[in-house]
């Protein structure tokens, strides 16, 4: 969830925004174009020490960067699957028990990738 400016919800935002370019633009005016009380609580808001900061990290907060370097996938998405040990699980069965964690067979199979039978 993404913090926006104080005192201003979804419905003002979405309104200060309509038909402007950027959030800049909408800062200028400063809620001046909402009639009403919106109006009136938008500009106290956005006239509030710190706002126009908030609005801008939010908005930075919200952005996607499309800059992001991200790793090549060299192995088939195969190798990525879970897959039953080879020891069929004895291991982890044996490690939850010394653990005290009692699982339901259901819950092993699931665990451990196995398929189950649904009924």
């Amino acid at each position: 969830n993404i913090p926006g400016v104080e005192g201003i919800g979804d419905k003002t935002a979405l309104s200060l925004l309509a038909g402007r370019s950027s959030l800049e633009e909408a800062l200028a005016d400063g809620g001046s174009s909402l009639e009403g009380a919106p109006g009136k609580r938008a500009i106290r808001c956005l006239s509030a020490a710190g706002a126009h900061e908030q609005a801008r990290l939010s908005l930075r907060l919200a952005t996607l960067d499309e800059d992001v370097q991200h790793p090549e996938v060299l192995q088939p998405l195969e190798v990525w699957r879970r897959k039953t040990p080879a020891d069929n699980g004895a291991e982890l069965i044996s490690t939850l028990r010394e653990m005290e964690i009692n699982l339901g067979r259901a819950d092993l199979d699931v665990l451990l990738s196995r398929q189950t039978s649904v009924s």
